[in-house]
Order: C-alpha cells, then structure tokens, then sequence
C-alpha cells in the first residue's frame, strides 16, 4: 500500500531495498535485500542479524523473490545487472556492486532507494544512516550555486570568500525562541556578528549558535563553514540567505521548492476566545513549515487549512492544543 502511494503520488523510480520483518501483525526489523541479511531491533543500538542462508523456508521463498524485483527494478536503468540477471541469475550479485550500482543511479537521479523503519519506535535507523553515507553524494561532492547581484556573476558557494550561509528550516523553540537551522556554505560566524539576510534586505544580529543534536542543544560562540547549526536572528524563516554585511557582494541561492498542498481540511476553534488565538498561532505554524496554507472562504464561512498529507494536519491540530492551550474541531 506504501509503495503504491509513493508510485503514484512521487515517482515510479521508487526502489525498495528493504522488506519489513512482521511477526503477529507487529514491524519488529527488516530484510536487507542488498545484503541479504535480516535485521531484528532489540534496543536501540543493538539489532539481532541473521543470514539469508540460516532463514526458513517461507522466508527465503519470500526474500528471494523481493530480491528479484528489486533486481528487476534496477535493470531497468542498469543494462549490465539486466544482462547479468537473465543470462546468471539472482545470486551472482554481491553486495558491494549492488551497493555501487545503487549509489550511482540514486546520484544521478534515476532511482529513489526505499527503506523501512520506524521513527516512533526508533527502528532501523541505523541501516537508514548507512544509506545515506553509502548512497548519497557527500558534502564536498556537491554544492549549491550563487548568485552575486553585485558582481553579476555565478559562483559556487563553498568557493564564495565570506561567509555565506542557508536557512533550510525555522523552528520556535520553548527556551531559546526562533531558531534557525543554518547550513554555513563558507568561512565563519560568530555570536555577536551583524550578516545581511539577502532575502528580506535586513541586516540582522546573531545572538546565539547552537549544536542540536535530536532535543539537546550545545551552546557555541562560532560556527564552520560545512556543518549545520541552530542559530538565534531575528526577522529570517526558511530559504533566506545569509552572508557577510561586510562583503561587496549581495548573493542570491536557489529557494526550496515546496510541494503543493493535496490535502484541504476545514478547521474550527471551539471557543470565540481560541478564535482570537488561532489566528496569531497559525502565523507562526507558517512560518515553521511553508508547506501549509491557511484561507478562508467567505461563500461558506469557514476556515480552510490545507497540507501535503492528513497527518501533517493532525499533527498541526494536536500541536495547537498542547502548545497553545488552542482547541480546533477538524471537518
């Protein structure tokens, strides 16, 4: 049913690796069809592994055919594993040129690898870290491109000679209050220092920087050009530009591209008084998270919230309650 949905709602290129181990209705690991391992999570930091080869019967049955689609699918943009697999079989490919093949084709964008776990229960985020080291680019691989306004010219920006740096998310948090995740393209920053957001024209001051890492936070003086921080400034959200108020350059960075809203929900707030709230709260929900949308339709009188999926709804309702004390009735 995953799978369906991600096919006709994103790409066909969608490629499991990975099938889910379920024993009595319940997701407790997974099959890692490029290593032909199963993986079963007992704690967070320790799995049970178990060869294809020591499995069942069924189970081999069901893994060795998981294994051909996935073969399958990826001979449909891999020539030699489509000569290999008709002509040699499933069991001529190895780990390691599997792990190649799919590295080269999720690099080029011909494929989307899928994986399996499970955020709420922590499972099988380890396998999920290993492909993202095992088959995307590293930093230094790639990187953005700017645009100096001044100069009219093109750059890259690890190549940039001041600081530059990219707001790729905004969050309000409890103790320190906005924060922005900023990826720092090049040189330094420092608390203290006053950068022009090139995006609204403000020249804004850093008051805090951060290391987050899940829910803790290390409070630092200085950040580095290739690493990701949480950073205190005012009057900057998601996809501004950050640089240097002392370079004689203004530059420019292709924005994130939101995806559309798919989903409309009409919202009410149960009381006049968190009618009032509402409003006030939900400018701040879109700042976080630009992926939302809020209007009001004045034919029927009612307000509409829409979003990428029903959970992101429910989850912005639920929040609405427990951070702000604000009751909404959905539908």
């Amino acid at each position: 049913k995953a799978l369906n949905s991600l096919d006709k709602r994103l790409s066909k290129n969608c490629v499991p690796i990975q099938y889910p181990y379920i024993v009595d209705s319940k997701f407790i690991g997974i099959y890692d069809l490029v290593n032909k391992k199963r993986y079963v999570d007992i704690d967070n930091n320790n799995s049970q592994i178990t060869d294809f080869t020591q499995l069942s019967f069924e189970e081999k049955a069901l893994v060795t055919n998981k294994r051909y689609e996935m073969l399958e699918k990826l001979s449909e943009y891999d020539d030699s594993i489509m000569y290999d697999l008709l002509n040699k079989g499933e069991e001529i490919f190895e780990p390691q040129r599997l792990t190649k093949a799919i590295e080269e084709l999720t690099q080029t964008v011909k494929i989307f690898p899928v994986l399996c776990g499970s955020a709420y229960k922590a499972l099988n985020v380890k396998n999920v870290l290993d492909a993202i080291v095992n088959y995307l680019k590293y930093p230094n691989q790639s990187s953005c491109e700017l645009y100096d306004v001044k100069n009219d010219k093109t750059l890259l920006a690890h190549e940039a000679p001041h600081f530059v740096g990219f707001v790729f998310k905004y969050v309000k948090d409890e103790y320190a209050g906005a924060i922005c995740y900023v990826r720092i393209y090049s040189k330094n920053i420092k608390v203290g220092d006053k950068i022009l957001n090139t995006s609204n024209n403000r020249i804004v001051r850093v008051q805090k920087i951060y290391i987050i890492q899940a829910n803790n936070k290390k409070e630092v003086t200085e950040g580095f050009a290739g690493k990701i921080y949480g950073i205190v400034i005012s009057d900057t959200f998601t996809s501004n530009v950050l640089c240097s108020n002392q370079a004689n350059s203004k530059y420019k960075m292709k924005q994130i591209e939101m995806p559309e809203p798919i989903v409309d929900v009409v919202v009410t707030p149960e009381t006049k008084n968190d009618e009032n709230k509402f409003a006030k709260s939900m400018d701040y929900y879109l700042k976080e998270d630009p992926t939302l949308r809020i209007r009001y339709d004045e034919e029927n009188e009612q307000t509409i919230v829409s979003g990428i999926g029903i959970l992101q709804i429910q989850i912005l309702i639920s929040r609405l309650a427990t951070e702000k004390g604000i009751k909404v009735n959905m539908g």
